[in-house]
């Protein structure tokens, strides 16, 4: 027959194990997403402070007319690819992009995008332009097939990556978990 107090410790110890294995890689990993989540939010990203993106050179348009809206947040994309990849007691990995959102690298560590453009043969539309003698058409010309070198600047927004805020929001699951295992 065991002792009252040490079974009662040893069935902690057992569940503390349980949780520190299953449930707290699970919690942390939920911590980093809505951490991660919030720099869309914020339209910044928090290490010890928030450190807010460069606004964009043009507003986006719809319909011809400028749209405020937040920034890397056009149909959501960027944002909802984020996920969790990994969750156990080695370690918590969060990943974004994919074959939908191959963009994703380029606008957390900025850069500069060097491709060539492929224009296709095409005639240009006809359009009529004002004067002041009164109304002129303007005639569309034919446009032969050729290819154009572009070269974007991307500027760095970073919405993933190490943050003192995080890792101090962890230490505090950790403890919050733990405390509650152990008072059950």
């Amino acid at each position: 027959m065991g002792i009252r107090g040490v079974d009662q410790l040893n069935a902690k110890v057992s569940n503390l194990k349980k949780v520190l294995l299953n449930t707290v890689p699970k919690r942390l990993g939920n911590d980093a997403l809505r951490h991660y989540l919030m720099s869309f939010r914020n339209q910044g990203f928090t290490d010890e402070r928030l450190v807010l993106w460069p606004k964009t050179k043009a507003p986006r348009t719809i319909g011809g007319r400028a749209v405020q809206g937040r920034i890397l947040k056009g149909r959501g994309l960027l944002m909802n690819s984020l996920r969790i990849t990994r969750a156990d007691w080695n370690g918590i990995q969060l990943a974004a992009g994919g074959p939908q959102v191959p963009y994703a690298k380029i606008h957390n560590e900025g850069g500069t995008i060097e491709t060539t453009a492929n224009v296709r043969a095409h005639t240009r539309r006809d359009h009529a332009a004002r004067l002041r003698t009164g109304k002129v058409v303007r005639r569309g010309g034919a446009v032969k097939s050729h290819s154009r070198r572009m070269l974007t600047y991307m500027p760095k927004r970073q919405y993933m990556g190490r943050s003192a805020v995080l890792v101090n929001t962890m230490r505090e699951t950790i403890v919050k978990t733990v405390v509650q295992t152990l008072v059950k």
